[in-house]
This record gives C-alpha cells, sequence and structure tokens, in this order.
C-alpha cells in the first residue's frame, strides 16, 4: 500500500520523473577567449516526485482529495511517502503550483465522497 503521512494513496499512481534521476550536475561556462569548461558534481540535492493517476488506474475518492488538500495547505508541511518498500521525506512542491490538480470521472455540481476522479501530486524530497 501507498500512503503519504497518514493518508492511503490509491494503488496505480504513476511516478512520472522515477526513470529520469541521473544523480549528476553540469554546467558549462565560456571564456572570454571563447573557451569551454564543464564542471560536473554528483548530487544527493532534491528529487521531483509527481504521482498521477491514468485514464484506467490510480483514481481516488474525494473524500481522499479533501485529505490531501488540507495537508497540502500546510506550507510548512514535511510528509513520509511511502511507496511499496521505498520511503521518502517529502513536501508539497509549492515552487510549482499547483501542487494537487483532480478531475471527477463524472463531474458533479456537489460532489460525494466517494466520487472518483483522476489526480496529480506534486511532491519533492528532502534530507531532514
Amino acid at each position: 500500500m501507498n500512503f503519504l503521512g497518514s493518508v492511503a494513496l490509491p494503488r496505480g499512481l504513476v511516478w512520472e520523473e522515477r526513470s529520469q534521476y541521473t544523480g549528476v550536475i553540469q554546467e558549462v561556462r565560456q571564456t572570454l577567449g571563447g573557451r569551454s569548461h564543464v564542471y560536473s558534481r554528483e548530487t544527493t540535492g532534491p528529487a521531483h516526485i509527481t504521482l498521477s493517476s491514468l485514464d484506467d488506474q490510480g483514481w481516488a475518492t474525494i473524500a481522499t482529495i479533501r485529505l490531501l488538500e488540507a495537508m497540502a495547505r500546510d506550507a510548512g508541511g514535511s510528509y513520509t511517502l511511502q511507496l511499496g518498500a521505498q520511503s521518502f521525506d517529502v513536501s508539497f512542491r509549492h515552487f510549482e503550483p499547483p501542487v494537487l490538480t483532480h478531475k471527477l470521472l463524472i463531474p458533479r455540481s456537489t460532489p460525494k465522497d466517494d466520487d472518483m476522479c483522476t489526480l496529480t501530486l506534486k511532491l519533492v524530497t528532502y534530507n531532514p
């Protein structure tokens, strides 16, 4: 099962950046004489974790969305993200809003707690 803090996340969420992490930062600077200098170093800095539903999996209930929205409103909030056997210390990625989006599968003027929707969560890891 997957959790963000104490909130159970739906099964089937996809971690979009999972295969994009390289662990290396590289910068190229050009001198006044036109030569290029390449600087490389390892990084252990923050990694982005975007969890998204697909059209056919990873749906969340409105009740779950409301719990996640309450967590996202906590400006200094930090949480443990449990994805199967992996665990991360995360916070919401407020520097790239919106941090949480959802879309009802069946639009209603007044959604019920058990109505289902797709979900996207933007998180960032940190070292406590």
